[in-house]
């Protein structure tokens, strides 16, 4: 029997062998009892404790660690792709759309400007 995971007692076969899967982590101990079928009287006790420790990928310093891993992926990806948008639109302002470009900006400026002022 193991205290902690089995309710009740399990009669052993032929191959004394006791397995036990999916057990999750925590601390238990294993009890065997034995007795001679002659003697139904005598019989003997042995105990052991287990403790089960956590998969690596169980423990809380684990998951913090995908967490922040995900995250600087996520913060990576958001710079490359700013990056990427800065060396495409350096040569635009360089040629003839660059101008359009700052004066649609000014327009767009002072359109703004115009309505937070006039809302005073």
């Amino acid at each position: 029997m193991l205290e902690g995971f089995d309710h009740d007692w399990a009669q052993a076969e032929s191959a004394h062998l006791a397995s036990y899967t999916n057990l999750p982590p925590g601390n238990f101990r294993f009890r065997v009892v034995a007795f001679d079928t002659t003697h139904p009287e005598l019989k003997s006790e042995a105990s052991v404790g287990i403790v089960k420790q956590k998969y690596y990928y169980q423990t809380w310093w684990f998951r913090c660690g995908c967490v922040l891993l995900v995250l600087a992926l996520v913060f990576l990806g958001y710079r490359v792709h700013v990056q990427r948008i800065k060396a495409e639109s350096t040569p635009r302002l360089k040629s003839g759309q660059g101008s359009r470009v700052k004066c649609m900006t000014q327009l767009f400026r002072a359109v703004l400007a115009s309505l937070f002022c006039s809302k005073r």
